[in-house]
């Protein structure tokens, strides 16, 4: 039925929901799941950068994107290595995947036609309010394959997956 499973990792709780669909549908299928985090580029552009400090009163000096690549790749580092032990820990074949650039290309540019995205209904974004779009719609909308979007409702889980037929 499907060859992987990616999803989409940001440390929201609804990115962590879709991670334990995610495992529940790798397990079932006996496919790997991919876990994908996406550093949002866009947040790093110094012109971006230099308005923030303008705004929030705080000083801009020239060279800090790099220094905030430093800290989210560090940050991403933190949250694959917990997928990863965490779907270890429930006998899933997984994966990671990290990079930088708009998370709604990287993740399109993963997917195959053969492949199940799953993503959260809603997403973390480091500065909320700045950057426009949704990437969960984006994707779905231009996805080569199917797209589950799972919203943050950890109690369900179980009972959800139980009453779908494999």
């Amino acid at each position: 039925m499907f060859n992987r499973i990616l999803v989409g990792l940001d440390g929201s709780p609804t990115s962590w929901s879709a991670v334990h669909y995610a495992f529940e549908f790798g397990k079932r299928l006996d496919v790997p799941v991919v876990g994908i985090h996406v550093i949002d580029e866009r947040i790093l552009e110094e012109g971006f950068l230099e308005d923030i400090a303008g705004v929030l009163g705080f000083n801009y000096y020239a060279g800090i994107s790099e220094k905030l690549k430093e800290f989210f790749e560090g940050q991403a580092s933190v949250l694959l290595d917990k997928f990863l032990a965490l779907g270890r820990s429930k006998g899933v074949k997984v994966s990671s995947y990290q990079s930088t650039g708009k998370p709604y290309h990287v993740i399109l540019a993963q997917a195959d036609p053969e492949d199940l995205i799953v993503l959260g209904k809603k997403s973390h974004k480091p500065v909320s309010g700045f950057l426009l779009g949704s990437t969960t719609e984006i994707v779905a909308r231009r996805s080569p394959c199917p797209v589950f979007v799972a919203v943050e409702q950890k109690k369900r889980h179980k009972e959800n997956l139980r009453s779908i037929q494999w």
